[in-house]
C-alpha cells in the first residue's frame, strides 16, 4: 500500500508510477484528478475515476446531469445573486474543489447574503430530515438527520434506517451518470417528494460504523475480482 498526498506529490511524467493493483482517490483537488487519469490510463482500477471528481467539483455539472436522469431536484441557478428569482435559497458554492470550507447561506428574494461574486443558488426545500445515503460499490448505508442549515453538527441527531428502495434507485441513477463508484448523497423531502441536494466524490466513510475497515474490504475485493 502506498499512500499518495496531494499538497507535498506532484505527477510529472517523469515520476515512476508504481505497479499499483487498484486506487483509491480520497480528494478534489487538480493534482489529484490528475493522478486518476494517470492511474487510468496504465490500466490501474481507480475509484473514483478523473472524470467522476471533475464533474462532481463543479455543482452545475452535477446538477444537469441528475437532471438528464430525471433525478428530482430543488430548482437550481448559477450567477449573480441580483439575478435570483426564488423566493427563498441556498447559497453553496459553484465549485467545491477549495480547499476553503463554504458555509451554506440562506437568502430571500430581495435581502441579499452574498457579495458581488458568482455562486450556485437553489431553492430552499423545507425537511424535516436530510437524508445521507452512503455506497461503496454495491454496498449501500442510509442515514437521516437533522438538516444542516438547522444542526451543524451533523452526528448529533444522526441515525441509521432501513433502506429506501426510491432513494436508493437514485443513487444508482447518480452513480451511472457520473461513473462514481464511491459516494454519498443527500435528499431533502417536501410534500412527500425526494429531492437531491449534494453529491459528494469524497465522502467521509468515517461516519458509518466500522467504515474504514468495510471500505477496505471493498477495495480488497475489486483487486481479488
Amino acid at each position: 500500500m502506498e499512500i499518495f498526498l496531494e499538497e507535498n506529490s506532484d505527477t510529472s511524467s517523469s515520476n515512476p508510477v508504481s505497479n499499483w493493483d487498484v486506487c483509491f482517490v480520497k480528494g478534489r483537488g487538480s493534482i489529484v484528478q490528475a493522478q486518476a487519469f494517470r492511474m487510468e490510463q496504465m490500466g490501474v482500477p481507480t475509484h473514483n475515476c478523473a472524470y467522476a471528481i471533475h464533474v462532481t467539483n463543479y455543482r452545475s455539472l452535477y446538477s444537469m446531469l441528475a437532471k438528464s436522469m430525471n433525478i428530482p431536484q430543488p430548482e437550481f441557478a448559477v450567477g449573480y445573486e441580483k439575478d435570483i428569482t426564488f423566493e427563498e435559497y441556498v447559497v453553496k458554492e459553484e465549485c467545491v474543489e477549495s480547499t476553503k470550507k463554504f458555509i451554506p447561506l440562506i437568502g430571500q428574494r430581495g435581502k441579499h447574503v452574498t457579495n458581488n461574486d458568482i455562486y450556485y443558488f437553489q431553492r430552499r426545500i423545507h425537511s424535516q430530515w436530510e437524508y445521507k445515503i452512503y455506497s461503496f460499490g454495491e454496498m449501500f448505508f442510509f442515514f437521516k438527520e437533522k438538516p444542516t442549515l438547522e444542526n451543524p453538527d451533523k452526528m448529533a441527531t444522526r441515525v441509521s434506517i432501513p433502506e429506501n428502495p426510491y432513494l436508493r434507485e437514485c443513487v444508482e441513477k447518480i452513480k451511472q451518470v457520473t461513473k462514481l463508484t464511491i459516494t454519498s448523497v443527500d435528499f431533502l423531502e417536501e410534500g412527500k417528494q425526494f429531492y437531491l441536494t449534494d453529491v459528494n466524490s469524497a465522502p467521509n466513510f468515517n461516519y458509518i460504523k466500522n467504515g474504514p475497515e468495510i471500505l477496505a474490504g471493498w477495495l480488497v475485493n475489486q483487486i481479488k475480482s
